[in-house]
This record gives structure tokens, sequence and C-alpha cells, in this order.
């Protein structure tokens, strides 16, 4: 279903400074077209003396280009949307949510300098963008500063897993810097869930040992006998002890989160691997977190637009 819109975002921008009436009346004529991209190019072409002066028209009425072209936006994600055999998105996807989309697409710093120069988004920037704005508005909501999943959508990804133990708080989303520059890893504080390995201590059997001794004389003759005898001795023991079984256990509470947009590795700072605290995890593939996904999701396309730490 991203894949889609993705692919109907990246046409609105051969048609991005043509009027909107213009715009509209291209895509129709090229609805049912088998080259719908190759057509949409021809038309636009046609049609340069409309958009020659698009530059002077972004700079003066940026607010109103930016009205008209979420409107195509909305349209065509909303058709998008009717004719999806998938309810969970349908559910999700209101009108509200489709326009907060093309409003966060629109507005986002890596789209800005297409709409600007009347280019074409390349789909690696238009998808990653994309991805996260959908990823913001359809798929997660806010609540005490807090960013968390929305819980249906959450439950088709885990579905043995509670959403209220994962998210990220909003505000201390950074970017990090490491080896001295910055665009490539991103801070956090994040809630979840890091599950720690118990201990068996075996059991040990009890012992006593003991050294016992004697000595003495004797004086014996027909008629009388004398004699004594004295007896010693020392014993050593220890008690024994039974199997001890540690428990493991999941803690569920914030940590300080480093994670590579790239590599798509994070750290938590305090995840211990086992019950005693000594050893913590250390970096893993996001997959193993979802507040690690989610972080993914929303940040990392977008990493130039956060503060840098």
């Amino acid at each position: 279903m991203r894949e889609k819109l993705v692919f109907f975002i990246l046409i609105f921008w051969n048609i991005a400074f043509i009027n909107v009436s213009r715009a509209d009346s291209i895509h129709k004529k090229c609805l049912k077209a088998k080259d719908y991209v190759g057509c949409v190019n021809v038309f636009s072409k046609s049609n340069k003396i409309e958009s020659v002066n698009s530059q002077n028209f972004f700079k003066d009425s940026p607010n109103l280009f930016k009205k008209n072209y979420e409107k195509i936006c909305f349209s065509e994600i909303k058709q998008e949307i009717n004719n999806s055999r998938d309810l969970l998105i349908k559910e999700l996807s209101t009108e509200e949510v489709i326009k907060n989309i093309c409003s966060c697409y629109v507005s986002n710093n890596k789209i800005k300098p297409f709409i600007k120069n009347n280019d074409v988004v390349p789909t690696s920037v238009a998808e990653k963008v994309f991805n996260s704005c959908s990823t913001k508005e359809i798929y997660t909501y806010m609540y005490g500063g807090d960013i968390f999943y929305n819980k249906k959508y959450f439950w088709t990804r885990y579905p043995n897993l509670n959403h209220q133990f994962y998210s990220i708080d909003a505000g201390s989303v950074k970017q990090q810097r490491i080896r001295g520059s910055y665009g490539r890893y991103i801070e956090f504080i994040g809630r979840t869930t890091n599950s720690y390995r118990g201990e068996i201590i075996p059991g040990k059997e009890g012992f006593i040992d003991c050294d016992w001794g004697g000595g003495g004389s004797a004086y014996i003759n027909k008629d009388y006998g004398l004699g004594n005898w004295s007896s010693g001795g020392s014993c050593y023991g220890e008690e024994g002890r039974p199997e001890k079984i540690i428990p493991g256990g999941v803690d569920r509470r914030y940590y300080k989160y480093s994670l590579d947009c790239v590599d798509k590795t994070f750290d938590r700072k305090g995840d211990r691997e086992g019950h005693t605290g000594s050893l913590k995890k250390g970096w893993m593939k996001i997959g193993n977190d979802p507040t690690a996904v989610l972080a993914d999701g929303l940040y990392c396309s977008s990493i130039s637009d956060l503060p840098k730490y």
C-alpha cells in the first residue's frame, strides 16, 4: 500500500507547477494510459508556457501552492485507500490523517528544494519521507509527550506484545555526533522491554570427616594388673546446600538510545544481559526492539531536520 502511494506522490512532481485545474486535466487524460508516467511527462512538457513563472509563483505565493499541492495529494491518496483491500489501512486513514500526511510530506526539508526548483523528487528520497510521514500520522499517536504505536497496527506486527510498553519521548530526539560528524546517528529516550537471563547455582552435598585415635599403657602379672588408656580425635565437616535458581525477568523502563540510521543498529544504555547487571547487551539490530523500529521509521529519513546534540 505504501509503495503505491509513494508512486502517486512521485507523479505529482511532474505536474507540480502546472495550475491545479490543468494538472487535474492531465491526470484524467493519462489515468488509463499504459505508461502513466510517460504520458504525464509528455503533457507536462507541452505546457511549459504555463509553468515558466513557477519560481516566482512559489516565491510569491508559497502557501497557496502548498495548499493546492496538498489538495491533489489528498485526492489521490484517498482514492488509493478507497480502492485498497486492507481494512486496517481504511480504518486508520481518516481524512484528517491523509491531510496531515500530505502536509508533512510537502513541508519536509528534503522535499522543499525539489518544489522550489521544479524538479522531480528521486524515488529514494520520496519513499523515505513518505514512509516517515505515514508512520507518524497513520501508525502512531502521542500521549503525555511520548509517541506510541497505534494499538491495532502494533498488533499486526507484534501480536504477543503490549503496545503500551514501547514509546519514544518526542522531545528527546536529536542528531548524535559520532566521530566528529552528524547525519548518521540519532539519540533519544525510549521506553521498551528488556529480557534478562537468570542463573542456576548448583547445589552441594554436605560431609563430615572424623579422625579417631587413642593411646595408653598397662602392667599385669599373675596377681595384679594396672594400666591406663586415653582416646581422642577430631571431626571436620561442611553443611550442604540445595540448588538455587535465580529466575530471569523483563525490565520495563526508559533507556537512552543511540541508533545508527545506516546500519540499522542500536545501543541502549543499561540493558542488562543477566540478573546481576554486570554484562550489557551492546549494539543490536533494530528488529530486536519495537521502539528502535519506531524511531528508525519516524526520524531516520528526516535526520537533517533534527536538532544536533
